[in-house]
């Protein structure tokens, strides 16, 4: 994914604010004037909760009416000055569910550390931060050596890749086997890809069908979720074959991805499979995304054997599902 945008990005750089979180946690509890965040979130300038604001308004996530609620301000019209601001249909249930997912993921997973004040906002930075993602993304398969993190990451420099590697160590992100002197992704913290599957939706859901650089984004990032995603997945003992799934764009390149059943485990594999697959499945992004958030593979394409394809669809939205129980 080197100079490649992940689709989501400008939904973790929006909410990667200690005021926005602040912000859109009050407004997750309901209609507010800027004067009534003011008095439940003391500390935060007025024009500062404003701007906030304006800003879920003029992104679509929001919209503000005149103080007897009889007009709606449009995005780009300017906001009156005792308007009162409530989130839209995608300001609930898409934004306000990656603020929830990495609420969640702090206090289910992987904790912050003490110095930060405000929930989800280090699990946000952490999956909005480009190298530290493709640290996750290299170590997505199994521990690697120092060396051989550079190599996969030539674009941090050598002092700055131990820097980051002990930081990361440090928060708990990963684990270091003095033995081997390998790293290794923490368990827990493989969750943080739902935050990213999350953020990715989201950013669909405001900018439509488009495709070009953000269709190829979302191609490019769904596979190396499923790398980060296949270890914490339990299936049936049963089960065994190998999964092919395709993802289909228009007007950019196609990926694919094959994973492998068995011993109750899933497993992204690093190179395709050398044998036929059990089963091939292919649908476009947002299909993907659905199936494996809501558990239904009904809207895939699939030919072989389709047990096999709802078994590690189920499995991976189990790995999802806990957003349903939000905690904010």
């Amino acid at each position: 994914m080197e100079g490649l945008a992940q689709l989501g990005d400008s939904i973790l750089r929006l909410l990667d604010d200690e005021c926005m979180l602040v912000v859109l946690r009050e407004l997750g509890s309901g209609p507010a004037q800027v004067s009534d965040v003011e008095r439940r979130a003391p500390g935060i300038a007025h024009w500062t909760v404003r701007r906030r604001l304006q800003w879920l308004v003029r992104d679509g996530w929001a919209s503000v009416a005149q103080e007897d609620g009889t007009e709606t301000v449009h995005a780009r019209q300017a906001a009156p000055p005792r308007g009162i601001y409530s989130l839209n249909d995608g300001g609930r249930e898409h934004l306000l569910a990656v603020y929830e997912t990495a609420v969640r993921c702090e206090q289910v997973w992987c904790p912050p550390p003490p110095q930060v004040r405000t929930p989800g906002l280090w699990a946000i930075k952490l999956v909005g931060d480009g190298p530290t993602r493709e640290l996750a993304r290299a170590l997505a398969d199994g521990p690697l050596l120092p060396g051989e993190l550079q190599v996969r990451v030539p674009e941090l420099r050598r002092a700055t890749l131990f820097r980051r590697l002990a930081a990361l160590r440090r928060d708990g992100v990963l684990r270091h086997d003095e033995r081997s002197g390998r790293y290794a992704i923490a368990e827990e913290a493989r969750h943080f890809g739902v935050i990213a599957l999350e953020a990715g939706r989201c950013e669909r859901v405001l900018r439509g069908a488009e495709q070009g650089v953000r269709a190829k984004a979302m191609i490019s990032d769904l596979p190396g979720l499923l790398h980060m995603l296949a270890p914490l997945c339990h299936l049936p003992h049963g089960l065994t074959g190998t999964c092919h799934w395709h993802f289909d764009a228009d007007e950019v390149t196609d990926s694919d991805i094959f994973l492998a059943i068995g011993s109750g485990h899933l497993a992204a594999l690093a190179t395709p499979a050398t044998s036929a697959a059990s089963a091939v499945s292919h649908a476009t992004p947002r299909i993907w995304c659905d199936a494996l958030v809501h558990g239904d593979p009904s809207r895939l394409e699939t030919s072989g054997d389709n047990a096999l394809v709802a078994a590690a669809i189920d499995a991976l939205s189990c790995v999802l599902r806990p957003r349903a129980s939000r905690t904010t």
